[in-house]
């Protein structure tokens, strides 16, 4: 019965302007005909953004809207953050990707939306650190690193 309340808290959620939800930007460079100079293109790839909050099938698997963000960045291949330390806004590219024949350049970045400032934090952490583990297992891994279990 809790598993269904969540859910239809989850479902209020999406219908309301709360969600937490990730949007994607690109920057694309594109050299001129002689290599010597260069055009920039910035823009949206994804402006109303995918939400993170999790499913039915995720509350029953105890996977957050922490697992949700950090599974996309990396389905996605974000690579670094936009700071080495942790600040409110803070948001995640992706390496450049080359276009062989017109030499084009694109990088994507992903800027998260609606996240409190303690997920984003959580999300920096399990980014920085490169875990593969639910948020709920990674407390526990860090905390056991910290007291050298």
């Amino acid at each position: 019965m809790k598993i269904l309340q969540t859910f239809e808290q989850h479902l209020n959620d999406k219908k309301n302007k709360n969600d937490k939800y990730i949007t994607t930007s690109y920057r694309k460079i594109i050299p001129d005909e002689n290599y010597i100079g260069f055009e920039e293109e910035n823009g949206w790839e994804d402006e109303e953004g995918e939400s993170m909050l999790p499913d039915e099938y995720d509350i029953e698997e105890g996977i957050t809207t922490i697992d949700n963000a950090y599974k996309f960045l990396k389905k996605n291949y974000a690579i670094e953050a936009s700071s080495s330390h942790f600040n409110k806004g803070i948001w995640y590219s992706t390496d450049e990707e080359d276009e062989f024949v017109s030499s084009e350049e694109t990088r994507y970045s992903f800027h998260l939306n609606g996240f409190t400032e303690q997920e984003e934090e959580a999300i920096f952490n399990m980014f920085k650190d490169e875990t593969n583990l639910l948020y709920k297992d990674y407390l526990i891994w860090k905390k056991a690193q910290k007291y050298n279990i």
